[in-house]
């Protein structure tokens, strides 16, 4: 797991390794321990029954506080957050902007 209080890791953080991180917490933290599902970086997060609207929101949260970023109600689309792939792609985004 990286670092997370340094500044410096989370803007060096490449978009696999944030892929493998966001993925883990989803399996870790939002999945039911019962769960058969493998999430793999290119899922469809909205097409699983597990990832309700509660859920769907600490996941935002994780991204925010994780990789100290504030995302904008504007930016909650499909297209940032359909898989966790996407979602990296955003927040690289959003970090090389900042």
């Amino acid at each position: 797991m990286l670092n997370q209080d340094s500044p410096t890791t989370v803007k060096s953080i490449s978009s696999d390794a944030m892929s493998d991180e966001i993925c883990e917490y989803i399996q870790r933290e939002l999945l039911p321990s019962d769960a058969k599902v493998e999430l793999k970086s290119d899922d469809d997060l909205l097409s699983i029954e597990y990832l309700d609207s509660m859920q769907f929101i600490r996941l935002v949260q994780f991204v925010e506080d994780r990789f100290k970023l504030v995302i904008p109600p504007e930016d909650l689309l499909i297209d940032n957050f359909q898989t966790v792939r996407q979602l990296s792609g955003y927040l690289s985004e959003q970090l090389a902007k900042s």
